[in-house]
């Protein structure tokens, strides 16, 4: 009865238990902040280590991944810019359906290198012949006649 009662009254003393904001601008000191996102960063590490397993299944791992990314979102609201996608780990980019996605989204999203990009600049990129073709001419030709009488005004 005497260790409840002196367990009892050091936990009055103790300071009641803090629970954190989810957007960053609710925090205003900077200790707790990254506190909090040290606390954040542990729980990430620690659901990647748990979802490297593949023996489980896959709802498992698809809850495991989900829980993640909503990690990594509050971690992004403390106060980095990073993290915004969506992104798999480990053992969910091989389920099936994740691999048909990154597939599509090779097959669509061709990068161009620097000699594609380089290959197209001709010397109208630069604005040489734009007075070949007579369209600027006449879209600058009445203003070029004022600005020159202006002038000789």
């Amino acid at each position: 009865m005497l260790n409840r009662f002196i367990t009892l009254k050091a936990e009055e003393k103790k300071k009641p238990k803090e629970c954190r904001h989810f957007l960053a601008f609710e925090c205003h000191d900077l200790v707790k902040a990254n506190k909090w996102c040290q606390q954040i960063m542990r729980k990430i590490n620690h659901k990647v280590t748990e979802i490297q397993n593949k023996a489980l299944g896959e709802h498992r791992l698809c809850d495991l991944n989900d829980k993640i990314n909503k990690l990594i979102r509050q971690k992004v609201t403390f106060g980095t810019t990073r993290g915004l996608t969506y992104r798999y780990f480990e053992a969910t980019k091989k389920l099936s359906g994740v691999r048909d996605l990154f597939e599509k989204l090779s097959k669509l999203q061709k990068r161009r290198t620097i000699y594609d990009i380089y290959k197209s600049i001709d010397a109208s990129y630069y604005g040489y012949k734009d007075e070949e073709d007579g369209v600027l001419a006449r879209v600058e030709g009445p203003t070029e006649e004022k600005m020159r009488a202006e002038a000789e005004e």
